[in-house]
Formats: structure tokens, C-alpha cells, sequence
């Protein structure tokens, strides 16, 4: 048992590590693109990178989801870490040259990249640890990868400001493209470090209709209420995070007219805090954050307002003090943060566990992709003023959550869900059809009398019937053509026909069913007396 659970802390490590090299890559070369595009006065790029980045995560998170669930982890590890490296090799062109295309290319392929590397991250946390040591080792993951990040962002700022030797381009440039593919190839080779384990073998039909599947389970968590806010929670502090990071940029390098480096040490020191805020998260448990929650994110939103205060105060004092208001949003950031991480990883039953963290990764970036857009209507305004939306925004946030946690604050959220999507088998409405049905069954129907002749005798008397009772239709000689021609005569009065899972759950199968209402329900030579 020893042997096993090293065994398990070590595959961890080594995940650890390999998503802690490509964090420092994520953001060295993105925050070396944003000082640039700052002081050339590229504003739109910032906007740009922000958008490419979270586009992956939006666009593909339920696939590879999927993945994790049905390959082993290592080999998605693989193939991140090789895209990483192809990408670096993309972007080091770009920020040599100057080149905003090739570097807004490579962030496309860094997001896609995480993409593929998150699940197989944060999936294994649950299933390698027990429940009461998930916030810990979420902390001492945040610990390690905020550093990387944090080093990340600093050393960008400080590669550009150097010039060793005179070159075409400036040395600043060539350093950190140099730096970012040599870490991106260090990345790929600390795969192979990795322990390779079987996949889960998951028997989900692949979701195809990636971004309006991960929506549509969204709605079905509204019944399990805790989970349902908490992934909200962590969507809106990507959002902000975000924000923030782009209004921190602007603030040192546009407003208080900072050097590359001094205005790296800002967003470190909202790391450092964030750092510093895990490490107090790490010793609660995964119900912790209905208790931090709300006041964290509310003293995020204090402090963002102090920020036009010190900006215009003494400049002696002001990069020490902006420091100090950054690491103490920071550490709400911590506190706020890990909790409800920890939660989302082990609330779900296992069945829906896959499916629950690609719909939180989803809902994240759609935060990150949407505070791109809105960075572009906040940046007329002096950096210092958008602190102040940002804290008003954080303090409207808190008094959202407060006021959704009244309808289960007594509920014993320690309770997984079992299955968070609606019973196949409970009543269900009938399913109303538009005219574009209506063309369509009609269109089917000439179909079927090309080849059959079918008669339909009773349905009178089923017409007159007004008890309110549900009815059953059942062929009396099943057949595979049975479903079309049974739905196309009784059409009228919208069923809902019963479907195999794994039948319809096929690419164009599936939209069909859908359409028409169809209820999925389990084979029992596939899934056994339990299903």
C-alpha cells in the first residue's frame, strides 16, 4: 500500500512540475508581448492575446474532458507538451521580429495546449489523494504554480530590459524567445518522468457539440445549488483576475510611467499574496469557502479601491504601498480561490466528474475571454479609475454570492451529487415543435410511402381520452424501421420515444434525437444490473 501511494505522489510531482514549467512559459512570454505592446502603444493586443487564449478552453474543454476520462493521462501530457513546443517555436519568431501575428498564434496554441493538460492535472488530485488532503495539496499546487508564475511575469520584465551584446534586433527580444522554446523543451522531456497509467476506459459518447453540451449541463446543475454557485464563483474570479492583470500593466507602464521591471514586481506581488492566501486556505476543508467566500472577494473589492489613493500619493512611498495593496488582494485571491477548487473536484459523483471540470474550465475562460472584450471599453479610462470598477464589480459580486448561498446555507454540502442530470425516466413535458419540424416530419413522411404502406386504426379513441394520464406506444414487431414509422403516425401527439444511450449519442443521430425529444436510457448488456 506504501509502494502505491509513493508511487501515486510521485506521478503527481511529476504533473506538477510539467504543468508548472508551461504555466512559466504561459505567462514569461505572454507578459513580454503585453510590455511591448504597451509601450508601442498596442493596446488592441492585449485584448487580442486575452481572447486567443481562453478561445481553446471555451471551444474545446468538454473534448478533452473526454479524453482524460478515456486515455491514459501521461500520453494527453505528451501531446500538450508537444504543441507547447511547436508553439514556442511560433511565437520566438514573433517576438524577435516584432511580429504580432506569429505571436498571437502562439498563444491560440498555448491555450490549446492547457487545454489538454488541465484535465489530466486536475482530475488525478481527487483520485490520487484523500478527500480531507485535497485543499492541502490543491495549496502546495497553487504554491507551486503561482510560483512559476510569478517568476514568469518578473523575468519578463527584466529579459527585455537587458542588452549584453548588440544585435540587429534588441538582445532584450532574442532572450526571451530563447528562454521560453528552451523551457518548452524542457517541459516535453519531463513527460518522460511521468508514470504511465491505464485511462479510465469511459463509455461517454464523445460530445461533439462541445460548447452547447457544456451549457446545457450547466443548466442541469441548477438543482444541486452549491455546486451550481461555487463553479459561478470561479468563472467571475478568472474574469477578474484577468482585469486586473491588464489594469496592473497599464497602471505602471502607462499611467506611472515604471521601467519593464518595476512594473513586473506589481502583479508579483498579487502572486506573492495569492501564495501566501493558499497556504491559510490549506488548512480548512473543501465546505471552507462558505465561510471565505463572501468575505474574501469583498476585501478584494476594498482594496482595488484604495488603489487611486496611493497611485496619487507620495511617489517615495507609492510602489512600496501599491506592493502591499496588491499582496493583500492577493491573499483574498488565496483564500477565496482554493476552497471552492477543492470543492468542485471532490463534490461531483465519479460518473460526472470528467464532465464537471471540462464544464468549469469552459465557464472559467469564458470569464477570461469575455474580460478581453471588456478591457477594450475600460481602457480610455486612467488604469487607476479601472481599479475602482473592478472593486465595485468585486463588492456587487460578493453580495450576489451572499444572497445565493441563503437557499442551502443549512445544507450538508459534504454530500456528493449522484447524478446531477434529470432522470431519463421522470415525467418529462412534451416536446414543442416549430415549423421547421413540422417541414421536416413532413418531408420524412413522403419518404417512408415510398417504400411502405402503413394503417392506422384507434387513434380516436385515444384522442377522446381526457383523464390526464400519460400514454405508452409500443410496436408489436420490433424492427429497426419500427421508431420512424411509429414517431412519423403518432407525431401529433409529441412523444417522447425511448433511445439506447450509445445509439444516440452518434454524430448526426444525435442531433436528431434531440430534436425530437428523444430519452435516453441505459443498456444493461453494456452497463450491468447497476446501471
Amino acid at each position: 500500500m506504501s509502494t502505491d501511494n509513493g508511487n501515486r505522489k510521485h506521478q503527481a510531482l511529476a504533473l506538477g512540475t510539467s504543468y508548472a514549467l508551461g504555466t512559466f512559459n504561459d505567462n514569461f512570454f505572454k507578459q513580454a508581448g503585453l510590455l511591448l505592446a504597451v509601450t508601442t502603444g498596442n493596446a488592441v493586443f492585449q485584448s487580442q492575446v486575452t481572447f486567443l487564449f481562453a478561445l481553446p478552453f471555451v471551444l474545446f474543454s468538454a473534448w478533452s474532458g473526454w479524453l482524460a476520462d478515456r486515455f491514459a493521462k501521461k500520453s494527453l501530457v505528451v501531446c500538450a507538451k508537444t504543441l507547447e513546443l511547436a508553439a514556442m517555436l511560433a511565437g520566438a519568431w514573433g517576438m524577435v521580429t516584432l511580429d504580432w501575428n506569429w505571436m498571437l498564434a502562439m498563444t491560440f496554441c498555448m491555450g490549446l495546449s492547457s487545454t489538454l493538460f488541465s484535465p489530466a492535472l486536475n482530475g488525478s488530485i481527487p483520485e490520487l489523494f484523500p478527500v480531507n488532503q485535497v485543499p492541502r495539496i490543491n495549496a502546495l499546487f497553487k504554491l507551486g504554480t503561482t510560483a512559476s508564475i510569478l517568476f514568469g511575469v518578473f523575468l519578463a520584465g527584466v529579459a527585455l530590459d537587458q542588452a549584453w551584446i548588440e544585435t540587429a534586433y534588441p538582445f532584450g527580444r532574442w532572450l526571451v524567445a530563447i528562454l521560453a522554446v528552451a523551457v518548452a523543451a524542457g517541459g516535453l522531456v519531463s513527460t518522460a518522468f511521468i508514470p504511465s497509467y491505464p485511462g479510465a476506459g469511459s463509455r461517454n459518447p464523445f460530445p461533439w457539440s462541445a460548447v452547447i453540451d457544456s451549457f446545457r449541463f450547466l443548466r442541469t446543475l441548477r438543482k444541486d445549488g452549491p455546486l451550481h454557485l461555487v463553479i459561478w464563483a470561479e468563472a467571475f474570479f478568472y474574469f477578474l483576475s484577468t482585469l486586473l492583470l491588464l489594469e496592473i500593466n497599464n497602471l505602471g507602464g502607462a499611467e506611472l510611467d515604471l521601467s519593464y521591471t518595476a512594473t513586473s514586481f506589481l502583479p508579483v506581488a498579487l502572486m506573492v499574496g495569492i501564495c501566501a492566501g493558499s497556504l491559510l486556505a490549506a488548512r480548512g476543508t473543501p465546505e471552507s469557502w462558505r465561510t471565505l467566500l463572501v468575505p474574501s472577494i469583498a476585501g478584494i473589492g476594498i482594496l482595488l479601491c484604495l488603489v487611486p489613493l496611493v497611485a496619487a500619493g507620495d511617489p517615495a512611498f507609492r510602489l512600496p504601498l501599491l506592493f502591499g495593496l496588491y499582496a493583500l488582494a492577493g491573499t483574498c485571491g488565496g483564500l477565496y480561490l482554493i476552497p471552492i477548487t477543492s470543492f468542485i473536484q471532490v463534490r461531483p459523483a465519479a460518473t460526472d466528474k470528467g464532465r464537471i471540470l471540462g464544464l468549469d474550465n469552459c465557464l472559467s475562460f469564458c470569464g477570461i475571454l469575455l474580460a478581453g472584450q471588456l478591457y477594450l471599453p475600460l481602457s480610455p479610462l486612467r488604469p487607476s479609475h479601472g481599479h475602482v470598477v473592478l472593486g465595485v464589480l468585486s463588492l456587487g459580486a460578493a453580495l450576489a454570492f451572499w444572497a445565493g448561498m441563503r437557499g442551502f446555507r443549512h445544507q450538508n454540502l459534504a454530500e456528493p451529487l449522484s447524478d446531477p442530470a434529470p432522470s431519463a425516466v421522470a415525467p418529462l413535458p412534451p416536446v414543442a415543435h416549430g415549423p421547421g419540424f413540422r417541414v421536416l416530419l413532413s418531408l420524412v413522411r413522403r419518404a417512408l410511402r415510398l417504400r411502405y404502406r402503413v394503417e392506422v386504426e384507434g387513434l380516436e379513441a385515444v384522442r377522446s381520452r381526457d383523464d390526464g394520464r400519460p400514454i405508452l406506444f409500443l410496436p408489436n414487431h420490433p424492427a429497426l424501421i419500427d421508431p420512424a414509422l411509429v414517431y412519423a403516425s403518432l407525431a401529433g401527439f409529441a412523444p417522447r420515444p425511448l433511445g439506447d444511450e450509445h445509439q444516440v449519442g452518434q454524430p448526426v443521430i444525435r442531433t436528431l434525437t434531440r430534436l425530437i425529444g428523444t430519452i435516453p436510457i441505459p443498456d444493461l448488456r453494456r452497463e450491468g444490473r447497476t446501471a
